[in-house]
């Protein structure tokens, strides 16, 4: 067996699922914690994991990136920016050093 649902009313795909291949609240009585949807992307059964995984809350997790050319409304319920947004503040401080360098060395230069 390379997939498992455990839990009632979820649908399995891929190789070697994670999450759902034990019951995760309930395998007879529905529950919004449940996983509805999996795609494994395991190895083997001492390695499983998974690509996707969407609960019946609506929680989905995907291992990986996602891309998206556009979204709806005003990005409000987007979460865990804070990693992309140190990156980029990151990037900006490292610019202003470099700019701060360069500025020196123009003074250096037109002071000799």
């Amino acid at each position: 067996v390379r997939t498992t649902a455990s839990d009632r009313s979820s649908l399995v795909v891929g190789e070697y699922n994670l999450l759902g291949s034990t019951v995760t609240n309930s395998a007879t009585v529905f529950s919004l914690e449940n996983t509805a949807f999996v795609i494994g992307n395991g190895a083997d059964a001492d390695n499983k994991s998974d690509a996707l995984t969407v609960l019946f809350d609506g929680t989905t997790n995907v291992a990986g990136s996602v891309t998206a050319t556009e979204f709806i409304g005003d990005g409000s319920q987007l979460t865990n920016l804070s990693v992309l947004i140190n990156a980029l503040k990151e990037q900006d401080n490292k610019m202003n050093e470099q700019e701060a360098r360069i500025e020196r060395l123009e003074k250096l230069l037109l002071d000799s």
